[in-house]
């Protein structure tokens, strides 16, 4: 989305110029320039020779165009949007471990570590299955100031015990709630 709205920025910005100044007999629609012409003397297939009943020659070049259309694409492509998602497994004591190290068993409490650039509000959802059976839905926002710890206790009046698969999801949500995921990891837990 950020690349289109730049190269159309990048796209009315060179027609800015082309009618400005020395170019601005191409918008004139006094000008005749059905004389549009090919010439290859001129240049190597980046310029055209325009020629109209007055006899005035404009060079417009069209490497104006592409450097424009080049900045804003590497402007747009050196701000693309990242968002990670790990689970972290919290130890009886509080202490935590990252999931490679401890598996989350029914009843245990894990957190997440989120890093996003495209949302200061970041929530998780973990949503947990018992085969088909859906057992478990959590929300907790991951930034400074929400109003409690971000911690899912994995248990709840649907499960009472038993191991579960879960999905967490790293979602942000617009000004109308919708739902964006931003990125996903699936766990199992113990039972």
């Amino acid at each position: 989305m950020r690349i289109t709205i730049l190269l159309c920025a990048a796209v009315l910005a060179a027609t800015a110029l082309v009618a400005q100044g020395p170019f601005s007999k191409l918008a004139d629609p006094t000008v005749d320039v059905r004389g549009v012409v090919w010439n290859p003397q001129v240049g190597q297939g980046s310029e055209y020779d325009i020629t109209t009943h007055n006899s005035s020659k404009i060079h417009v070049t069209l490497a104006v165009v592409g450097a424009a259309l080049s900045v804003a694409a590497g402007a747009a492509l050196a701000g693309k949007p990242s968002s990670s998602l790990n689970l972290v497994v919290l130890s009886p004591g509080g202490a935590q471990t990252t999931a490679a190290a401890a598996q989350p068993s029914y009843g245990g409490q894990i957190t997440f570590d989120v890093s996003t650039t495209e949302t200061d509000h970041p929530y998780v959802n973990v949503r947990c299955y018992q085969g088909s059976v859906f057992v478990y839905d959590g929300w907790q926002g991951f930034w400074s100031g929400y109003y409690t710890d971000p911690v899912f206790t994995l248990t709840s009046g649907y499960w009472t015990g038993g191991a579960a698969d879960c999905t967490a999801r790293l979602v942000s949500l617009g000004s109308t709630g919708r739902e964006k995921t931003l990125n996903s990891v699936t766990f199992h837990v113990a039972g």
